[in-house]
């Protein structure tokens, strides 16, 4: 049985850049020189059969760099198989709007003309529209000038829950060792109900009340009687609960963490307040912080920034070799994605949030890291000088892409790219919070880049159908609002209860499922 292109090459991740982390000369010899033997194998099996090599699984590591051989996806096996997880991730891109000039763009009408399917960037996919920066370098030798082949923030960002539907996203009791966490939404609803909120201030027990779901307490913080975060959190659920039977489990608010997770910083430990009423004290833990923070970039007012768009086909047309052929499920060109990591993390040194549609594994991931090397696409050698790795577009004599090659490119180099991101990990009540308690993932993407006559980037061509199509990223000193933060006046001081204003503020925005913004604010701060 054959190892395809991709595992073959994701086997190697302390390969890559060995030159960037091994001293020893003798050390990144004899692996440069494995490494190399093992991209001319993979490449041989690419041509031999491309369509298992474009359309299988990209393969993951943990931060150890050890591979997840099982899959992690929030969605069914049914659901993969058939392709419907690409048609509910799109319900999600489609409430997606970005502020162009004062005008909302959103994707929830198809933009853009059809057209041949071609290796160049085209239509809005350009990495100006993304990156914090202007675009500084159009060319691999002004990346290298830069020194931003690879790339690390500062500070990571957080990982959170999706925090979903069927559990009832910030109603879930996930303290409570008798919440059942079943994955009828149903189940989940009547324990909350058996259990009410009341009885439990009424009995009186701290610890009882420490389990109560984000949304309750923050009811309680705002004197809410009738609860209204908490049941619009149950009613999200309980729309498709009661028109299909069923809530969908890959069904959250990823986007909202996601965006949450670098734009606030972490929440490291509990913050204790007083509720409304002035006698019971609400303890919120990091992972009921980080919860809100989740919600309201999830539901809140905000100004984004992607490039990417939609794709409506389950299953889109592929050609001989396994490649997409239709222009909008091709989704975000090589080049642009090239450019933009480099711009957002190497120079701008914030993350962004990748999207791979036909990848079951990867929704909504905030980026934290990547590093890159050069392979030469005919040869299949990995090379550690970017011109050996350059050759004339006419020398790609095995080039399976050559039919949708831009008209302006002169030359093609392969790159491989290893890319950190952060994942979701189960709300707890652990009292701190750090880097530690974080998920990281890595996956390693392969493509080739197109170069016209200055040897500027173009266009190019991926090497799996699994790769990242959408990017966005919210404009940086942006926060996500809600409809009434302007009515919130006045300080909320430590060891006081919530003033008046914030409170009626706070009720009001709840019916729309937001938080408020400087309740969450508040409470990051503390």
């Amino acid at each position: 049985m054959q190892t395809s292109l991709l595992f073959r090459l994701a086997s190697y991740s302390s390969l890559i850049l060995a030159a960037q982390w091994i001293s020893t000369p003798g050390a990144f010899a004899n692996q440069d020189a494995e490494l190399a033997k093992e991209i001319e194998a993979a490449l041989r099996d690419f041509h031999r059969d491309p369509v298992a090599a474009m359309n299988q699984r990209v393969p993951k590591r943990d931060a150890s760099g050890a591979v997840i051989p099982a899959i992690e996806s929030r969605f069914s096996i049914e659901q993969i198989a058939s392709g419907d997880y690409v048609v509910a991730r799109d319900r999600t891109r489609k409430r997606m709007c970005m502020n162009v000039n004062g005008e909302l763009h959103c994707l929830d009408a198809r933009e853009g003309e059809e057209g041949r399917p071609l290796s160049g960037i085209w239509g809005e996919d350009r990495v100006e529209n993304l990156v914090d920066v202007p675009v500084r370098a159009n060319t691999l030798e002004e990346l290298e000038t830069l020194g931003i082949q690879a790339a690390e923030l500062s500070e990571q960002p957080w990982s959170d829950d999706y925090w979903a539907f069927y559990q009832g996203i910030l109603g879930v009791r996930y303290a409570d060792p008798f919440f059942p966490a079943s994955e009828n939404w149903a189940v989940n609803r009547n324990y909350v109900l058996r259990n009410s909120v009341n009885s439990i201030l009424n009995w009186g027990d701290q610890a009882r009340i420490d389990e109560l779901a984000p949304s309750e307490k923050y009811d309680l913080l705002v004197g809410d009687v009738n609860g209204a975060l908490t049941a619009g959190m149950w009613q999200l659920g309980a729309n498709y609960y009661y028109n299909r039977g069923f809530v969908e489990t890959w069904m959250g608010i990823c986007e909202g963490w996601s965006a949450a997770s670098f734009m606030y910083p972490r929440p490291s430990k509990v913050v204790s307040v007083l509720a409304a009423n002035g006698r019971t004290r609400l303890n919120f833990y990091p992972s009921d912080i980080k919860a809100l923070g989740s919600l309201l970039w999830a539901y809140g007012k905000q100004s984004l920034r992607f490039v990417g768009g939609r794709c409506e086909e389950s299953k889109p047309a592929t050609d001989a070799n396994g490649r997409v052929v239709s222009q909008r499920c091709f989704d975000t060109n090589p080049g642009t994605w090239h450019l933009a990591i480099t711009h957002q993390l190497g120079i701008a040194k914030r993350s962004m949030v990748m999207d791979a549609t036909y990848d079951y594994e990867v929704w909504n991931q905030p980026l934290f890291s990547y590093s890159y090397t050069y392979f030469n696409p005919q040869t299949g050698l990995n090379e550690e000088n970017l011109k050996d790795a350059i050759i004339p577009l006419r020398s790609y004599t095995r080039d399976p892409f050559r039919y949708y090659r831009s008209s302006s490119a002169r030359s093609v180099v392969g790159i491989a790219m290893t890319v950190k991101y952060m994942v979701e990990v189960p709300p707890s009540h652990r009292k701190t919070d750090n880097p530690t308690r974080d998920r990281l993932r890595k996956v390693r993407y392969f493509y080739d880049l197109e170069l016209d006559s200055s040897g500027g980037i173009i266009g190019g061509e991926w090497y799996s159908n699994r790769h990242p199509d959408f990017l966005w990223v919210p404009v940086p000193g942006s926060r996500s609002r809600s409809n009434y933060d302007h009515l919130a006046t006045g300080r909320w001081r430590s060891g006081d209860t919530l003033p008046w204003s914030w409170q009626n503020a706070a009720r009001q925005a709840s019916q729309y499922q937001q938080p408020l913004g400087p309740i969450v604010d508040a409470l990051m701060a503390r």
